[in-house]
C-alpha cells in the first residue's frame, strides 16, 4: 500500500499497475494452492484440527478458503484504488457488497443451512471485485483480470482431473498439487 502510494504520488502510474497486478497474480496462485490443499485434505484437515463429529463442515471449509482467496483480491483492488486517490470507491462497493450479503444471507440459509451464509459471502466478496474493477477501469487503472484468475482455472482442471479419477488416494493428491505448482509456474507472467 504504501508503495502504490508513493508511485501514484509520483506519477508513475504504470510502476504501480505492474506491481498491482503482480501482487494480484502472486497473491491469487498462494492462495488458491491454499484452497486445493483444502479440498484435497479437506477431511484430514478436519479431522485433525477438530473431530470425526466435524466431518461434514468439511464443504463449508473449503468454501471459506475460496472465499479467503476472493477477499484477498478485493482487498489489493481496494487498496489500489486508495492508493491512486479513490478512497471513496472501497466504501461504495463495500455498501453494494454487504447488502448483496445480507439479502444473499436471508436467502441462501433457508435454501442450504449455514453453508448457505459461506454462499452469500462468495457472492459478496464476487459483487465487490466487480466494482472495484469497474472503478479501476474508469481510473484507467485496470488489472489484468485473466492473469489473476489463471490459477482459478487451474484449480478448477485439478479439482477436474481429481474428480475425474475418483480414488482417494494420498498419491494422487500430492502429484496433482505438484500439477498444480508445475502448471503456476509455466502459465503466470513473470
Amino acid at each position: 500500500f504504501p508503495s502504490l502510494s508513493n508511485l501514484f504520488a509520483n506519477s508513475n502510474r504504470d510502476d504501480a499497475k505492474k506491481i498491482m497486478n503482480r501482487s494480484l497474480a502472486l497473491l491469487s496462485a498462494g492462495i488458491i494452492f491454499l484452497v486445493l490443499v483444502a479440498y484435497l485434505f479437506a477431511n484430514e484437515i478436519v479431522l485433525v484440527l477438530f473431530s470425526k463429529e466435524y466431518l461434514e463442515v468439511s464443504l463449508a471449509f473449503v468454501l471459506l478458503m475460496l472465499n479467503l482467496w476472493l477477499r484477498a483480491i478485493s482487498n489489493i483492488l481496494g487498496y489500489s484504488l486508495v492508493s491512486a486517490g479513490y478512497s471513496s470507491a472501497p466504501v461504495q462497493a463495500n455498501i453494494v457488497a454487504v447488502t448483496v450479503n445480507i439479502a444473499g444471507s436471508i436467502i441462501l440459509i433457508q435454501m442450504f443451512g449455514y453453508v448457505g451464509a459461506v454462499y452469500a459471502l462468495l457472492l459478496m466478496h464476487i459483487t465487490s471485485q466487480v466494482i472495484y474493477e469497474l472503478f479501476l477501469r474508469k481510473a484507467q487503472l485496470a488489472p489484468h483480470v485473466l492473469e489473476y484468475l489463471k490459477p482459478f482455472f487451474l484449480l478448477v482442471v485439478t479439482i477436474g482431473a481429481y474428480r475425474l479419477f475418483a480414488t482417494d488416494s494420498n498419491l494422487l493428491k500430492l502429484l496433482l498439487t505438484g500439477f498444480y505448482i508445475g502448471a503456476c509456474w509455466m502459465f503466470i507472467r513473470e
